[in-house]
C-alpha cells in the first residue's frame, strides 16, 4: 500500500474582493424604503454627497 503524502490542492492566497449575501442588501434596501429612511436622513444634508447611500450601507454592515 503507497501513501500519498504530496499536498495535490494549490493554496489559497487572499484578495481584495469583497463578497456580500445579496438577499440581504435587496433586503435592506427595501425596508430602507418602507420605512421611508430617505426623508429621514435626507432632509439632515442638503450639498456633497447623498448621505442615504451612507446609512443604507451601515445598516447593511450592521445587520
Amino acid at each position: 500500500m503507497n501513501l500519498k503524502t504530496k499536498i495535490r490542492a494549490f493554496p489559497t492566497i487572499p484578495n481584495k474582493n469583497i463578497c456580500v449575501p445579496i438577499g440581504s442588501m435587496l433586503a435592506v434596501q427595501y425596508f430602507y424604503e418602507k420605512l421611508n429612511f430617505s426623508d429621514v436622513f435626507g432632509k439632515h444634508k442638503s450639498r456633497g454627497l447623498d448621505l442615504n447611500s451612507f446609512s443604507t450601507s451601515l445598516i447593511f454592515i450592521s445587520s
